[in-house]
């Protein structure tokens, strides 16, 4: 992926996301869903997070993609701690 100047985001979950809905020596398992963040994105100050969520009844796992921006600001606020505790 270094010709396109991508890379591949990881994820948390299930390491496969597709899944043929067979039994036996037919079943197959595929990972065929990612995320690619280019060098722009790598820039920014965000945190990004995908989680494969589950497949059930379908043979496609939704992805769940999470951004975080922690902004200085936050820290100022009065139930800064509570808030990260309860999270």
């Amino acid at each position: 992926m270094s010709l396109a100047r991508v890379v591949d985001a990881g994820f948390s979950g299930s390491k496969f996301t597709w899944f043929n809905n067979r039994s036996g020596t037919t079943r197959i398992w595929k990972c065929l869903d990612r995320l690619l963040l280019n060098g722009t994105v790598l820039e920014m100050q965000h945190q990004v997070m995908v989680q494969h969520l589950v497949r059930d009844p379908f043979d496609r796992s939704p992805l769940l993609l999470s951004v975080f921006r922690f902004l200085n600001v936050w820290s100022t606020h009065k139930d800064l701690l509570r808030v990260v505790r309860e999270c």
